[in-house]
């Protein structure tokens, strides 16, 4: 989903994540740099927290109101046709 020391940084070991946190540590530019075109593809790929809570409560929304004949802005659904 992540570009590798470009959007993100990843490891393997906690060797390795303590290697990339002393080198991050010592490079502020590479720092900002990552964080910025993360933040860039997370808000892209609507995958923020605030997007993530939104399609969540559309969900529960549409679960919620279905069976009690309401469309999701609480009004009452009006059944179309006659089952037979």
């Amino acid at each position: 989903m992540y570009d590798e020391n470009r959007e993100a940084v990843f490891w393997s070991t906690p060797e390795e994540c303590a290697a990339q946190c002393h080198r991050l540590l010592r490079d502020e530019e590479t720092r900002r740099r990552i964080a910025f075109a993360g933040r860039q593809r997370v808000l892209a790929s609507k995958q923020s927290t605030d997007d993530v809570v939104r399609r969540i409560l559309e969900i529960l929304r549409e679960v919620i109101m279905a069976p009690a004949g309401l469309d999701p802005a609480g009004s009452r659904v009006e059944a179309v046709g006659a089952l037979s």
